[in-house]
């Protein structure tokens, strides 16, 4: 039991690890992924330093998440999306 659960707690950290780098990626792709110049509304470089990470979540079935959002322009970032 004691080298599972050495195993268990070793894969726990590197799904974590990487989580949390496929976030991190996510995030540096969208920052890079509009225009420097300013929009009709917003400049496009305010928009682009909203882009963060929240927090890995982990559920009872011990599923890992991290979610990617924009923090200082959510509403514009979902009529994006939404249309």
């Amino acid at each position: 039991m004691d080298i599972l659960d050495a195993y268990k707690d070793a894969t726990e950290e590197t799904v974590q690890k990487a989580v949390k780098k496929v976030g991190d990626e996510c995030v540096q792709e969208l920052k890079n992924a509009h225009p420097e110049g300013s929009g009709k509304y917003h400049s496009w470089k305010e928009y682009n330093s909203g882009w963060t990470i929240m927090q890995t979540k982990r559920d009872k079935r011990e599923h890992v998440s991290a979610t990617v959002h924009n923090s200082g322009h959510y509403q514009l970032t979902h009529l994006l999306e939404k249309g």
